[in-house]
């Protein structure tokens, strides 16, 4: 690319932007430039303040405490990074490169252009300066040998940026399809919740692991500074290997005098950086060229459309044993618009990723042995935790439809039928939550069997218990739900307060599912009777119990939808955005 045709692009992208500040009014130019003032400062700031901390502080202490300071920097830095590229996820190109695809116009210089402007991200610009600050500071304290983490600090950033951009690249051919945007994002925010998680999964698996394999010859349990001694061999080896933490690594050494490993973390941050943005420029190309792939099942797709084959039951058509023809078939379609459903996914994945984390978190920290006669408890605690994030789902069950809903006032079909339906499309989701969180914890607790099959008789009870709650809030307080979000869309006071008491109040409901661990607690202190048959047998005639109670409230149920369909009609089709 010529520099004229560079100049008059970025004059033409300039004459476009301000227009836009223009039309946004004086406030908002104003507004921005006092965030550009503030960010010019708090750089400044950053920038003078790694100066003072590498010349003074850091001038005398040992080589390890660099170390410290950096990987503490790097991961500060990432975990800010992290936080820009989730909340801005699409491709958001200053220049736009399908207006330029018809001109005679070298597109790599348009692309690096585009890549530059995507380095003024604010952990950029509040991080780097402090960065280089402190490599001056330490090359006025240390000597000039620890020059060599001026060059290790910008190849970081950039083999950062460069496989972020095409990360973002990537993301933004999958999110070219809006059903899938909202999937894409619940399954980022899980990795990242995830990937924060692992270096604290895995030191402790590393800690249990050591405490039972008898490495100590002493009696005495280790103590924490013996523990991070055991620790630091694992810790020291992953700096060869993770690129991330090679900035603390070249510090340490550098800080002892050993040039090498900057160097050769420099080339090898670099290496990476080019073939990130040559991958990415290639796939930035294909992605406004058009070239994308097409799926390889395409011609199976197109074949299955074209067949007539009508011995193939799809979902809808299959029968639930038990169940009325209607009923099942509202239940599967209701499980396979939960299934499909952006805003369900986000909820389901939500409500699934914390506890699992969490389990993890505890099969790794737990220490020391706990009693059997508490275990029970935990499965019951396992069984009502998993009632707690399906709330918005079960008790709002028709706001999800919104203009769907005419289809199921139109049905000719008891309304009991319909509520029947309903609470068990959302039955497999409910269920396969409650065996995960479950199967972690029999990883924790080893139970035995009977107190197992008792914990799932008591999902059972639960699940009735809520589903008899779900069904008068769902008809007597329903709300519309804003397409593709979790949002309500401006519910009365009324319904938001109903709301939050039935959350406040669902500890209560879940107390009929405690009382046979309880009484089975209490006839084996007693002397009476071991407590894993009599919670199995008591949890078995709750479950019988609240399946009658549940039969019998169904009718009158059914009727009260009846007697306020329109109201509910005209709730959940109406658009107050």
């Amino acid at each position: 690319m010529h520099w004229s045709q560079l100049k008059s692009i970025l004059w033409l992208r300039w004459r476009l932007s301000r227009n836009q500040w223009r039309r946004g009014g004086s406030v908002n130019a104003v507004l921005a430039v006092i965030v550009v003032v503030v960010f010019c400062l708090l750089a400044f700031g950053g920038a003078v303040t790694g100066v003072v901390v590498g010349a003074s502080i850091l001038g005398t202490v040992p080589a390890k405490v660099i170390l410290l300071v950096l990987d503490g920097v790097t991961c500060l830095f990432l975990f800010f990074w992290t936080l820009g590229v989730m909340t801005e996820l699409q491709r958001s190109e200053t220049i736009d490169l399908p207006r330029l695809l018809h001109l005679p116009v070298s597109l790599r210089g348009v692309f690096l252009v585009n890549y530059i402007a995507s380095l003024l991200t604010p952990s950029i610009i509040l991080f780097l300066p402090a960065m280089i600050g402190l490599c001056f500071g330490l090359m006025w304290s240390r000597g000039w040998a620890m020059a060599w983490l001026l060059p290790l600090e910008l190849a970081f950033v950039f083999m950062l940026s460069a496989w972020t951009y095409c990360l973002r690249g990537w993301l933004a051919s999958l999110m070219s399809n809006e059903r899938r945007r909202r999937t894409v994002i619940v399954v980022i925010t899980g990795t990242f919740i995830a990937i924060s998680q692992l270096p604290n999964i895995v030191i402790q698996l590393a800690l249990r692991h050591d405490s039972k394999g008898g490495t100590s010859t002493s009696a005495t349990p280790h103590r924490p500074e013996d523990r991070l001694a055991q620790l630091r061999p694992m810790i020291l080896a992953a700096h060869y290997y993770v690129p991330p933490l090679w900035v603390g690594h070249g510090a340490w050494r550098l800080a002892q005098g050993s040039s090498g490993p900057a160097a050769l973390g420099s080339l090898g941050a670099f290496v990476l950086g080019g073939l990130g943005l040559r991958r990415a420029y290639r796939s930035t190309l294909r992605f406004y060229r058009g070239e994308a792939k097409a799926p390889a099942r395409s011609g199976r797709v197109d074949k299955k459309l074209g067949s007539t084959d009508a011995s193939k039951v799809i979902l809808v058509e299959r029968r639930v044993p038990g169940i009325p023809d209607d009923s099942a078939a509202l239940a599967l379609a209701s499980f396979r618009a939960i299934s499909r459903g952006a805003e369900m996914r986000m909820l389901l994945m939500g409500n699934l990723m914390v506890p699992m984390v969490l389990g993890l978190v505890m099969l790794t920290r737990r220490s020391g042995a706990i009693s059997p006669k508490v275990v029970p408890f935990f499965a019951t605690g396992v069984v009502a935790f998993t009632f707690f994030g399906l709330i918005q789902a079960m008790f709002n069950q028709f706001g999800f439809d919104r203009d769907g809903f005419r289809a199921l006032i139109l049905l000719p079909t008891p309304r009991q039928r319909i509520l029947l339906g309903r609470n068990l499309g959302i039955l497999p989701f409910a269920a396969g939550i409650s065996l995960a969180l479950l199967a972690v914890w029999t990883l924790i607790f080893h139970p035995s069997p009977l107190v197992l099959i008792a914990a799932v008789l008591q999902f059972g009870s639960a699940f009735l218990l809520m589903s008899m709650v779900a069904n008068y809030m769902s008809v007597m307080f329903p709300y519309r739900v804003a397409s593709g979000s979790m949002r309500a869309s401006k519910p009365p006071f009324l319904t938001i307060l109903m709301i939050v008491v039935a959350q406040l109040l669902l500890p209560l409901a879940m107390l009929p599912i405690a009382l046979p661990p309880a009484l089975g607690l209490f006839a084996e202190t007693m002397g009476w009777l071991s407590a894993p048959p009599i919670n199995l047998a008591l949890s078995l005639a709750l479950l019988l119990g609240i399946g009658s109670v549940y039969v019998l409230t169904l009718g009158r149920f059914g009727d009260l939808l009846q007697s306020r369909e329109r109201r509910v009609l005209e709730i959940v089709t109406r658009e107050v955005e």
